[in-house]
């Protein structure tokens, strides 16, 4: 199976551990925490970009004086039987 995942050229790869040794010998790379984006990056994968911070933000703790509606919105206005 493991080959026939390679051959397909779907990204793969196992952490680096003892117990994948025989996946790393077959060609399925043995990846860090630190090395995995790297991986990624090669295959055309690109990190997240930063959060632009310039966005209006809601107070919830600030008081409003509009009222809500919240009535019932019906949708047929009667029953016909």
């Amino acid at each position: 199976m493991a080959k026939r995942v390679l051959a397909a050229r779907i990204p793969i790869f196992t952490s680096d551990q003892e117990d994948n040794k025989a996946l790393h010998h077959l060609g399925i790379p043995g990846l860090t925490r630190s090395s995995v984006g790297d991986y990624l990056e090669k295959l055309g994968g690109h990190r997240p970009k930063p959060i632009d911070e310039r966005h209006d933000k809601k107070v919830l703790n600030d008081l409003t004086l509009e009222i809500e509606n919240k009535s019932q919105k019906f949708v047929q206005g009667k029953f016909n039987f």
